[in-house]
């Protein structure tokens, strides 16, 4: 469902009760089927040094986001859009019934484009039917704007998952991987050649660069290991390979995997003296509207373990 209504900053009575109000928006709430998606422009898009949007004349906006949280919506995203020739980038919302849907919302530009090949006739002089939409442009709307972010931190209290622990991050060059056995080459583990204080994070910096496999790539792979007996084998291997060393997420719609493309991946997972924790960041839920975990999903999703408690120079980590 696709609603172009007036602005929510235009100060006429109508736009106060359209977006000022649950109802309409429960209506078109239950008017959607199980997995319905409703898309609507929000006016001109914020600079990064402007106050939240409940103390500007975006006020409609902020209960909007609100107001489709309250009537049901599971999940809900902004992005910003530059080619509509209005003189500043727009701003649109997409509000989805089901949480299942984020596996939609992000797609690689290979499955989009795709779909896009597959869904739209063409053209006799064969050039895109698209001007300014692909993939790649799919992908950019997947990470919002700084200024969304700026925006919604400036509130009063600021948001839990804008607040930043100055926690001291022990850097994955400290780390080394050898034999715990000298004798037995099984025995991998990962060991810290420097002391690390309790409280301590690991590997924090390099949380944005985990291995991330979409929900729709990983279904694609199960697909395969059912139905394509000769790729099965590769395709088992993958399944296997993200099993042994990934963490199940569901972060991005239905289930789909991260793998840690550091050292950290060998960390062992189960022992009995064990000396890291998850970060509790790692274990909150995502709230349904959140530009800032938007625009840092992979470091929310890969938050970094922690000291559990001190531990000395030369010891393992698991």
């Amino acid at each position: 469902m696709i609603m172009d209504a007036l602005d929510p900053q235009d100060d006429v009575p109508f736009a106060e009760i359209l977006y000022m109000h649950d109802q309409f928006f429960l209506a078109l709430f239950e008017a959607l089927n199980d997995e319905g998606i409703l898309v609507l422009q929000l006016g001109v898009a914020p600079y990064t040094d402007e106050p939240p949007d409940s103390m500007m004349k975006d006020y409609k906006r902020d209960y909007l986001s609100k107001s489709l949280e309250r009537v049901g919506f599971e999940s809900i995203h902004l992005y910003e859009e530059a080619h509509c020739d209005f003189g500043d980038p727009w701003t649109y919302l997409v509000a989805m019934k089901d949480s299942d849907s984020d596996a939609l919302w992000y797609q690689n530009a290979a499955n989009i484009d795709l779909a896009i090949h597959q869904r739209m006739l063409e053209t006799h002089s064969g050039k895109p039917i698209l001007k300014y939409f692909d993939g790649d442009t799919m992908k950019s709307y997947q990470t919002p704007p700084r200024a969304f972010e700026a925006v919604h931190c400036h509130k009063d209290p600021m948001p839990e998952s804008c607040v930043i622990e100055n926690a001291n991050d022990i850097s994955i060059d400290n780390l080394e991987l050898k034999l715990r056995d000298p004798n037995d080459e099984n025995s991998l583990g990962v060991f810290t050649n420097v002391a690390i204080e309790e409280g301590s994070t690991i590997g924090r910096e390099t949380a944005s660069q985990h291995l991330t496999v979409p929900p729709l790539s990983y279904e694609r792979m199960k697909e395969i290991l059912e139905d394509a007996p000769v790729a099965a084998n590769a395709a088992n291997n993958v399944v296997k390979f993200l099993g042994d060393f990934g963490t199940k997420i569901t972060e991005m719609g239905k289930q789909s995997y991260s793998v840690d493309s550091s050292i950290l991946s060998f960390v062992r997972r189960e022992c009995d003296d064990s000396v890291l924790e998850s970060d509790d960041e790692s274990e909150s839920e995502r709230d349904v509207f959140d530009p800032f975990v938007d625009r840092h999903l992979r470091e929310w999703i890969n938050s970094p373990k922690v000291a559990a408690t001190d531990i000395k120079e030369g010891a393992e980590l698991c």
